[in-house]
Formats: C-alpha cells, sequence, structure tokens
C-alpha cells in the first residue's frame, strides 16, 4: 500500500504526476497536505523532538484552512493528513475541518494522534476516508504512561478509550475501507523489561500493527548499556517468537537508535518468517536506482506557524521553507521560487540516476537523507515500485539529451571539487 494517499488516486490522476515530473512542473496544487493544526498538546513527553520548535501556535480555520482546503479541492487536492509538533485532535475546529473534508470528498488518509482525544472523533475520521491512524501509546501501563508523557495517570484510561473506540470504527466499516490501526510502543532504558505486556497489549487492543520504537537523540545516561541490549535483545526474540507462532503477525520495528537492535529483530523475523518484509522487487533489482523522493510534485506540508515545508522532515528548518500561509497563498507558495528550486534540485538527482554529488554551497534543499537509498519512507514508500519504474523509464525517453548532459556536467563539477577538497585536507 502506497502512503500519503497514494492509492485513492485514479490512473488517469498517477498519470498526471507523471507528466509534471517528467515535464519539470507542477500541477495546479499539491495531490496531497499534511496539516499541523497546532502546536498545543494535552501531554508532556520526556523525549518529544517537536518540542524546540513549539510555541503557542494554532492555524485560524476560517480564515486559513477552509480557504486552502476548498480551493485545493477545486483542482487536484484529494488527500489531507493531519499531524503535529501537538497533538492534531485538540485542534479547537478539529470536528468542522472533519465535517468540511466530507463536504468537499478530500480523504483524510492518516492522523498522527496519542489518542486521548479519539473517542469522540473515531467514527467520523473513518467515515472521511481514514487509511491509517498512527497512535502514540508509548507505554503498556497507567503509571509508566503518566511518567514518561509527564501526565496524568488518569489520561492512560483516556487513550484506551480512544483505542477502542477507533477498533469498533474500524470494524463497523465496511470491507475496503477499514483502517489500519497502528501502535506505537516506545522501547527504551526504563521500560525494556515490559516488552511482553507491551506486545499483550497491543494485541489485546487488536491493532493491525504493534510498531516497537526506540528513542533518538537519547543523552548517554539515558541510554541501555551492553548489558541491558543483551537482555533486550532476548526479549525482543520472544515477542517475535510468540507473535510469528500466531500466523497472524503484528509486529513492526523502527529501533536504529541503540545498539543492534533494528538489525537483530530484522534478521530474528527473516528466520523464524522468511520473506515476511522482502519488497516485491529484491529478486530482480534494477540496475539503476529508479525510487526517489517525489514529494515537491505530491506533498505540501503546512505547520501550525503558518510555513510551508514539502515534507514533515524539514518543519522547523528555516532553509526548508516554501512560504508562510500568513503572507502567500497556497497557489502562490506551491508556485514559487522555492518550490521551484526544491523540484529542480531533486530532478537533477531523478537525471543522474541517484549518483548525484552532495554539496551544502550548492543545494538548499536536497539533503545527505534524500540521496540515500530506502532511509526516508516517502523517497522510497510513496507509492507502488511500478510507478517508480514508469517515471524512470519516461525520463528516459522523454527528457532531452542536453538536460541530462547539463546535469552530469554540473555533477561532474562538484565531484572534481570534493576531489580536490580532500587532497588539500589530506
Amino acid at each position: 500500500m502506497g502512503v500519503l494517499g497514494w492509492d485513492q488516486l485514479t490512473a488517469d490522476e498517477h498519470a498526471r504526476v507523471l507528466d509534471a515530473i517528467v515535464a519539470n512542473r507542477a500541477d495546479p496544487s499539491p495531490w496531497t497536505v499534511e496539516i499541523q493544526p497546532t502546536n498545543k498538546c494535552n501531554v508532556d513527553c520526556f523525549f518529544c523532538s517537536s518540542k524546540p520548535f513549539r510555541a503557542d501556535e494554532t492555524l485560524p480555520f476560517d480564515d486559513m484552512i477552509a480557504p486552502l482546503l476548498r480551493e485545493g479541492a477545486a483542482t487536484n487536492l484529494r488527500n489531507l493528513r493531519l499531524s503535529g509538533g501537538g497533538e492534531s485532535l485538540v485542534y479547537p475546529k478539529i470536528r468542522e475541518l472533519v465535517d468540511l473534508c466530507l463536504e468537499l470528498g478530500i480523504r483524510i488518509t492518516d492522523v498522527t494522534t496519542n489518542a486521548a482525544p479519539l473517542a469522540r472523533l473515531a467514527r467520523p475520521l473513518v467515515e472521511a476516508g481514514l487509511d491509517i491512524i498512527s497512535i502514540s501509546l508509548n507505554e503498556p501501563d497507567a503509571e509508566r504512561y503518566a511518567a514518561t508523557m509527564r501526565t496524568g495517570p488518569r489520561v492512560f484510561e483516556k487513550v484506551i478509550e480512544g483505542v477502542v473506540a477507533m477498533r469498533e470504527a474500524r470494524d463497523a466499516a465496511p470491507a475496503g475501507r477499514r483502517p489500519k490501526i497502528e501502535l506505537k510502543l516506545m522501547f527504551h532504558k526504563g521500560n525494556y523489561r515490559l516488552a511482553h505486556e507491551m506486545y499483550r497489549l497491543g494485541r489485546e487492543l487488536d491493532a493491525d500493527s504493534i510498531m516497537i520504537n526506540n528513542i533518538l537523540g537519547l543523552p548517554a545516561e539515558q541510554k541501555m548499556t551492553a548489558t541491558e541490549c543483551d537482555e533486550a535483545r532476548t526479549l525482543l526474540g520472544e515477542i517475535i517468537a510468540a507473535d510469528c507462532a500466531t500466523g497472524d503477525p503484528r509486529l513492526n520495528f523502527w529501533l536504529d537508535a541503540e545498539g543492534d537492535l533494528q538489525a537483530f529483530a530484522m534478521e530474528t523475523v527473516g528466520r523464524l518468517m522468511p520473506g515476511r518484509f522482502a519488497r516485491p522487487e529484491e529478486s530482480d533489482p534494477p540496475k539503476d536506482r529508479v525510487r526517489y523522493c517525489l514529494m515537491g510534485w505530491y506533498n505540501a506540508t503546512i505547520a501550525a506557524t503558518g510555513i510551508v515545508y514539502p515534507c514533515c522532515n524539514f518543519v522547523g528548518l528555516p532553509n526548508k521553507a516554501m512560504g508562510n500561509l500568513h503572507e502567500r497563498s497556497m497557489r502562490d507558495v506551491w508556485h514559487g521560487p522555492e518550490y521551484e528550486r526544491f523540484r529542480a534540485e531533486f530532478r537533477w538527482m531523478m537525471l543522474l540516476k541517484g549518483r548525484a554529488e552532495h554539496s551544502r554551497k550548492v543545494q538548499q534543499y536536497l539533503e545527505p537523507m534524500c540521496l540515500a537509498e530506502n532511509v526516508c519512507p516517502f523517497s522510497w514508500g510513496l507509492c507502488h515500485d511500478g510507478f517508480y519504474r514508469e517515471v524512470a523509464e519516461a525520463m528516459d525517453r522523454r527528457v532531452s539529451t542536453a538536460e541530462r548532459l547539463e546535469a552530469q556536467a554540473r555533477n561532474a563539477v562538484l565531484k572534481t571539487a570534493h576531489r580536490v577538497k580532500a587532497t588539500l585536507v589530506g
């Protein structure tokens, strides 16, 4: 399944995205917008990565969000994603936003939430076409939740009520319109011994995916020791074995921040259920890279400040801003010079089939993570592999030799400059 509503577009709409990429232009509006409607949050997680960028900011509904959705729906806006530096579902006009999407036929494809405000919104969100809801449950009991999220223990009860309401709304929806419920549980020094409790709770709540994460950016004293990592591997192995034995595995992992836990988890799954995480094309890899970031032609992310970014990875970084909706319309931003340069840099990488030199002096938006394959989920997982191959083939057929040679010449200059610098430094 693609992400950000890709599967909800028709074949003709997919073709329009392809044509825009090859022709080096933009469609009238983004196909998907990610809105972070407020920076306010109802909890205070000790590990929050958004807090440094957060102030008391909320997007105006009548003067900004509603006009943006109406204008976009009149062109090619099809999908909405709700996320944020805060809790999106505490937005004061969240129900009006959901109702307007229903009226305009814009699907709310995915939502990121801590689920405390979810119970009253579960059914309307499913009716609005929800594909996936990612719930940061983080801890398996009220006491640990209160400590980690720095909130009252009763909030955990509200979270569970929200998850149950979403499960009931999912199960009541027609076949083919049932959203995926993803529970995220943190795995860190303070709770890794509760691995079995985490897995058990995820199963009891009937989550479609039980995502075990660890935390980026922890200081050394909050990280697991080597001995604790050994114990954590044992516990992970036990819950993975239990999960695989059901014949209906739910566990997923993002454990790159500490030790070798991610590699261990994936190797264990691979041994017990060969091929579970394999991608179809891995058995017949293409000679050249074909998967690239297509967000410049597909998505816009709007922070609670009103500043537009090409994706959520860049939110809060001033040099990655595309414009401010308090100053310019979405249409002006989408077709503005910042987005044009963003698309040009990423199209340049595509013309070079991923063999591009990185230079912060030359490239404002292209980052090392954008150049690396299979690092950012929006680079390799936005859509199906077949579409990436179609784009690569169309670029080969329809882009002029002159443009391709110009891209190669620019890359050669950068490569030479890097060699010279390395020689001088050495």
